[in-house]
């Protein structure tokens, strides 16, 4: 199934991507590549710090985006990570 995105918006610690048709119910997805993280644990907690952080800012978009997660968010803390978000989603 090959996805096509509408707005895209780029941070130095991930991309964000919103796709034109999906679905309401769909939940925010956080793709973090082997090549980001090579542990699975590491991996695994970028994207329990992403969600969580979306999940706080209480932002209600008509499609859940799609987020690719680059090395520098491994460098950061979780309120960095807070932080770049609710930055990014300002532009």
């Amino acid at each position: 199934m090959v996805i096509k995105y509408g707005p895209s918006l780029k941070s130095s610690a991930f991309i964000i991507k919103f796709p034109l048709f999906a679905k309401q119910t769909d939940k925010i997805r956080v793709v973090v590549s082997a090549k980001v993280a090579k542990k699975a644990v590491v991996r695994n907690k970028l994207r329990r710090q992403i969600k969580e952080a979306w999940r706080l800012l209480k932002i209600i978009k008509s499609t859940p985006p799609h987020i690719y997660v680059r090395k520098r968010a491994l460098e950061m803390s979780y309120q960095e990570i807070a932080q770049e978000l609710k930055r990014v989603l300002k532009k």
